[in-house]
């Protein structure tokens, strides 16, 4: 991607102003850290206390770092430029394409791509269940417990209405249609709070499911690890 330096520091020196004080503070960094950082890493000799001084304009919109200094400050917090720049709302663009095709938030992308690194067999777990067919099962019940959700909060909200309505009302019919109105939203409510009851209980079994097969599918592969400890390696036969 090229940049034209001269348009986006024209019109962008607060919201980078406000970027580099943002990851200053996050990371608990100190000005003087950082100069050191890019007078050790910048192709010219440069004084850090000259880089410190700079740095504190920087951040209060008085002056913007050039593209060298610019790439040096995002290598120091892993961050993407754009970023800076205040194209995008997340340091890390891959993160930000992931979040925008997933909807996961920032958290949930880090742990996933951070046990990915670390230990790829959570991630195999992780693969294996979305993948499989109790997953969409249980997300599907997901929606209609989000669905119920909403209606039990749409029918409580109706009965605080009627309430007031009803303390308000002298006619002894108005009042009964009321009060049969108001219990006819609790019996829905109530419905519903059943229902997600019952969801719950179709996502454990569905969860339990994808469990037992994939304990089934271990223990074949326990198997066939104790076979293979059996057969003696080459040149150590009996």
């Amino acid at each position: 991607m090229i940049y034209d330096i001269n348009n986006i520091f024209s019109s962008k020196e607060n919201i980078i102003g406000q970027r580099l004080y943002s990851l200053r503070d996050e990371t608990k960094t100190k000005v003087t850290t950082l100069a050191q950082y890019i007078a050790d890493h910048h192709h010219n000799e440069i004084d850090t206390e000259g880089v410190r001084s700079l740095y504190y304009k920087w951040e209060n919109g008085e002056k913007v770092p050039n593209l060298e200094m610019l790439l040096l400050i995002c290598n120091f917090y892993n961050c993407e430029i754009d970023y800076i720049l205040g194209k995008i709302s997340e340091k890390n663009k891959q993160y930000a394409d992931i979040r925008q095709a997933t909807g996961l938030s920032l958290k949930s992308i880090a742990r996933i791509t951070s046990h990915n690194s670390n230990s790829p067999g959570h991630n195999a777990f992780l693969d294996t269940f979305i993948t499989s067919d109790e997953y969409c099962e249980i997300t599907h019940n997901m929606y209609w417990i989000e669905n119920n959700c909403n209606n039990i909060s749409h029918y409580c909200k109706l009965m605080e209405e009627t309430k007031t309505v009803i303390e308000n009302i002298e006619d002894e019919s108005e009042f009964c249609k009321l009060d049969d109105m108001l219990y006819n939203y609790a019996d829905k409510a109530e419905h519903n709070g059943n229902q997600i009851l019952f969801l719950l209980y179709q996502c454990s079994l569905s969860f339990g499911n994808f469990l037992n097969k994939i304990k089934d599918t271990w223990n074949e592969q326990v198997k066939l690890t104790l076979k293979s400890l059996e057969t003696p390696m080459p040149g150590l036969e009996k």
